[in-house]
C-alpha cells in the first residue's frame, strides 16, 4: 500500500493536507482490480464496483466512452461486494463524513469528489457524479411487475435502463447505496403503496453530503453505483 501526502488548494489558500494511503484489491470472482484508499480507520474501494450481476448494467459516458462501473438495484447491491468486503451501512457512511468534517458541510463532500469537477479529492475517494439511474423491465407477458416481484420470482426477462449512457453535461451528483432499509415515510399524509427501499449517500456538486432516504415514485426502480468497504 502506498502512503503519501496530498494537499488541496481552494481560492489560492492551502486548506487541507491529508495523509492518504492507497492500494489495490483484486476481485477473485472475475479478476478485476480496483484502487483502494484508507480514510480514517476505513478502507474503501476508490472506484465504482463493476461486477456483472443479473439486473445490473454498465454506466458509460456518451461523450468520452468512459466506463463508471455498474448501477445496481438496491436488493442486488446487497449481495454485490466480494468476500472480505461489504456494502456499507448508513452509519459507516456517516462515520466517513464525520471524520472528514461533518454531514451537510460543503467542504466535507468536496474532499470526496474528483478533481475533474474542480473539487479537492484530497482523500482519493474519487466519487463520480453519475447520480441515480432509472430503469424498467422487459416482461414476458406485458404485465407490470415491481422489481421485488421480478427479483423473487424471476418472471422478468431482463432489465433495461431508461438511458444506457451517461450525458456528462447532465451529471448532477454522486450517489451510492447503503445497506440500510428506510422505514420512515418522508411524505406528509403517508407513503401508501410506495416501497420502503434502501438509503443512499448523496454528494451534491456544492460538496454537501448526507445519507438520504431512497423512497419515492417507484423507488425500487432505481439503480445506483456502489462502493464496497473492507470488513
Amino acid at each position: 500500500m502506498k502512503k503519501y501526502f496530498l494537499c488541496g488548494v481552494v481560492l489560492f489558500f492551502l486548506t487541507s493536507c491529508e495523509n492518504v494511503q492507497t492500494g489495490k484489491m483484486t476481485d477473485p470472482r472475475d479478476g478485476k482490480t480496483y484502487k483502494t484508499v484508507v480514510i480514517g480507520t476505513q478502507t474503501w474501494m476508490a472506484e465504482n464496483l463493476n461486477y456483472g450481476m443479473r439486473y445490473s448494467w454498465e454506466l458509460v459516458s456518451k461523450k468520452t466512452g468512459r466506463h463508471y462501473g455498474r448501477a445496481y438495484p438496491w436488493k442486488v447491491a446487497l449481495k454485490a461486494c466480494p468476500e472480505g468486503w461489504h456494502l456499507p451501512s448508513g452509519k459507516e457512511f456517516v462515520d466517513l463524513l464525520e471524520f472528514l468534517g461533518g454531514r451537510g458541510k460543503s467542504e466535507t463532500g468536496k474532499k470526496l469528489l474528483p478533481r475533474s469537477f474542480g473539487r479537492l479529492n484530497v482523500t482519493g475517494f474519487d466519487a463520480q457524479m453519475v447520480s441515480n439511474q432509472f430503469f424498467h423491465m422487459t416482461y414476458p407477458n406485458r404485465r407490470s411487475y415491481s422489481f421485488n416481484d421480478c427479483y423473487r420470482s424471476n418472471r422478468c426477462k431482463n432489465l433495461k435502463p431508461d438511458d444506457e449512457y451517461i450525458d456528462e453535461n447532465e451529471e448532477k451528483y454522486a450517489a451510492f447505496w447503503t445497506s440500510d432499509l428506510d422505514n420512515d415515510c418522508p411524505y406528509e399524509g403517508g407513503c401508501g403503496p410506495l416501497p420502503k427501499i434502501g438509503t443512499y449517500l448523496k454528494i451534491d456538486p456544492s460538496g454537501e453530503a448526507n445519507v438520504w432516504s431512497g423512497f419515492g415514485d417507484g423507488g425500487d426502480w432505481i439503480g445506483t453505483p456502489i462502493r464496497c468497504l473492507k470488513d
